[in-house]
């Protein structure tokens, strides 16, 4: 078991897109490997600027700059060679598998080169594409394309400015790029014009981009530094600097130690009561049973860290959920208790009085330490971090497994959550494998299973808070009701004693001189009563708020609602995802469909908590 979550590694994914040799100049080869290269040098050296600045959240590695290339000819060899002569990684993908690829290449000198390459590759990704007629030929050369480009950090776009000459082209990739915001490094194949690095980032405000040519543009060397200092910097603020420092500061040791939470879902008969042997919570197992769970790839090999970070990131979000909502539980429960002890103190003398009134007083600085413990501790921030982390990290492995990643990691990331797992998905490798007909169904069952297991949890979460919601509910109002009852039988008792007693005596009012006079008795009933009417006219209501600020914290009817829809939602794709064919793309949709959901879902969910923090009653 590791003690600590993982740092992530300084990487980033250069991809490369550009002309084949017919779109190039004569003798154009050596001259743009150079130019290349040169750009990948300062890649380089400005990864080493920015990690050095940025080394306490990174691990001690040295930057992993690699390179991603189709290796068709022309452009996308020449940044192979050049990046595979500086040591760096390559990450190749084809757009079909390697025996249909090869007849792209006529020449036997090309093909030569081909499979010099792809040998010395790290990683070889063959989508499933088909040379059965153009246009699904045209096809696999988009999705090769795509594949680069949303997984790239940087695009280098060896583009001479022209047209595209049909689906999966140059021209294209670069408006694919400049729709998702990936800086671009703009090769001129000429080498006529300076390297121009073209991103929206370069501008101080936002501006309308349509077309590569809106987008601003500097220099290369300045544009890059501004470029890369963007994509890894963490986030500014200072709260969420110390918040990821707490994050890798926690242990692989984490307990249930408190029961709070449990003990009032069992009361309620919200769920079983299920007292855990420890309560001893292991991320390298959470890791391996969500490996499991979606594993139609070697997960285990190829995504160690992010799964690791993930167990670490579910063990803490269920660690702080439980200690948290244990927190508010019994800050509630002991503030309804310590007004029933003081209710109470008043109708007694003597050694009792002094008693209640000393256990009062705990129960009051028992609350305060509570509430102060968890503040410092920051329980309930440290929960939703941990829950979003989790999360965030949930949806990635399942894109990992299609060649994609969730989003574009370009521009500053607010939260160090988000920064995080943009920094574990930078440095995971490409998948490698064949995504064939067979393998894509493996992928569907696999997103199928994990689809249920959320819409089931979805589901079990509803039952369970909308349960707990209506208890707590119906024992407000069924101790206000009591409280309410309580004082009428109390002044009915008074005014059925007083008749009784007005009837007895024959009291009359007697008139004289002008004036009337009565003559009215003691009441006993009253002084039989009182003190028990008054305690408990304290302690129902008291019992009551406590139930109404528990449902008010915990926000279980919300939960319940927020999970209802996020099941309906799951179920709706896992539905469409048993139609569907085994088709890369359609694939591909709907794993972009199902982050919507479970992202979305925590994103409402974290807005609503974030506004219900742990404090005092009162």
């Amino acid at each position: 078991m590791t003690d600590h979550p993982p740092r992530p590694r300084f990487a980033l994914k250069v991809g490369i897109v550009g002309h084949r040799p017919d779109d190039l100049p004569k003798d154009s080869a050596e001259p743009l490997v150079k130019a290349i290269g040169e750009v990948l040098d300062a890649v380089v050296h400005e990864s080493k600027a920015a990690l050095q600045r940025h080394a306490q959240w990174f691990s001690p590695e040295p930057p992993l700059v690699s390179m991603m290339s189709a290796l068709a000819e022309g452009s996308d060899r020449f940044g192979a060679r050049a990046a595979l002569s500086r040591g760096m990684q390559l990450f190749t993908c084809l757009p079909f598998n390697k025996a249909d690829y090869e007849h792209d290449f006529k020449a036997l000198a090309s093909l030569d080169e081909f499979r010099e390459l792809l040998a010395q590759s790290t990683s070889v990704l063959e989508l499933s594409g088909s040379r059965s007629d153009p246009l699904t030929m045209n096809r696999g050369y988009e999705l090769a394309g795509l594949t680069t480009v949303i997984q790239a950090d940087l695009i280098i776009a060896v583009w001479d400015g022209g047209l595209s000459r049909g689906r999966g082209g140059t021209r294209e990739m670069i408006a694919a790029t400049t729709r998702i915001g990936t800086p671009v490094i703009h090769i001129d194949p000429s080498l006529r014009t300076p390297t121009l690095v073209k991103w929206r980032g370069l501008s101080a405000f936002p501006a309308a981009i349509e077309d590569i040519a809106d987008l601003p543009s500097e220099q290369l060397k300045p544009g890059l530094a501004k470029a890369i200092e963007a994509l890894v910097k963490p986030p500014t603020d200072v709260e969420e600097q110390q918040s990821m420092t707490r994050f890798f500061a926690e242990t692989g040791r984490l307990r249930l130690r408190r029961r709070d939470w449990t003990a009032l879902l069992a009361f309620t008969g919200a769920r079983r009561l299920r007292w855990p042997q420890s309560g001893k919570l292991e991320p390298d197992k959470l890791g391996r049973e969500f490996a499991d769970l979606v594993a139609p790839f070697p997960y285990a090999e190829k995504a160690a860290k992010m799964i690791q970070a993930f167990g670490f990131a579910d063990a803490i979000g269920t660690h702080y959920s439980h200690q948290f909502r244990s927190a508010f539980v019994f800050n509630f429960f002991w503030a309804a208790v310590t007004v029933a002890t003081a209710a109470i103190s008043t109708r007694v003398g003597g050694f009792w009085h002094v008693l209640l009134a000393i256990l009062e007083a705990g129960m009051i600085l028992a609350v305060i330490v509570n509430t102060g413990i968890g503040l410092w501790r920051r329980l309930h921030q440290r929960w939703f971090e941990g829950r979003e982390l989790a999360e965030r990290l949930r949806v990635a492995l399942p894109f990992w497994a299609v060649g994609i990643w969730p989003g574009t990691f370009t521009g500053p990331e607010p939260t160090w959550g988000g920064w995080y797992s943009r920094a574990l998905m930078r440095e995971q490798p490409p998948l490698e494998g064949r995504l064939d007909r067979k393998t894509l169904a493996s992928y569907r069952a696999a997103l199928i299973r994990l689809l249920r297991e959320q819409s089931d949890y979805h589901e079990a979460t509803e039952r369970s808070m909308q349960h707990l919601n209506v208890v707590l509910e119906w024992a407000g109002v069924v101790l206000l009701v009591c409280s309410l009852a309580l004082v009428g039988v109390y002044a009915l008792g008074n005014f059925c004693w007083l008749v009784v007693e007005l009837e007895r005596h024959h009291l009359i009012a007697v008139a004289a001189a002008g004036s009337c006079e009565a003559h009215w008795v003691a009441v006993p009933f009253a002084d039989k009563w009182a003190n028990y009417v008054a305690v408990l006219g304290v302690i129902l209501p008291a019992f009551a708020t406590a139930s109404y600020g528990i449902r008010v914290i915990g926000d279980f009817d919300d939960t319940a609602d927020r999970s209802r829809r996020s099941a309906e939602a799951l179920k709706w794709l896992i539905d469409a995802l048993e139609q569907d064919d085994e088709e890369l793309s359609q694939m591909r949709a709907r794993t972009y469909a199902a982050a919507d959901v479970m992202l979305g879902e925590v994103q409402s969910w974290r807005l609503a908590a974030e506004s219900r923090a742990l404090a005092i009653p009162g």
